[in-house]
């Protein structure tokens, strides 16, 4: 099975352009967790993110 894409535009960044670390975007300490793939178990809650 081949995808196929229509319409899609490029954009061009500079080369100088800085790159973002993970120093410059730190995760905040009340996000949440990413769901699980499939079905979660029943009661399943989203765990806090904790560095």
């Amino acid at each position: 099975m081949a995808g196929q894409f229509k319409d899609i535009r490029m954009k061009h960044l500079p080369d100088n352009l800085p790159l973002r670390t993970s120093e410059d975007t730190k995760i905040p300490p009340s996000a949440y967790g990413v769901r699980p793939q499939g079905t979660p178990k029943k009661g399943w809650i989203p765990p806090l993110y904790q560095n």
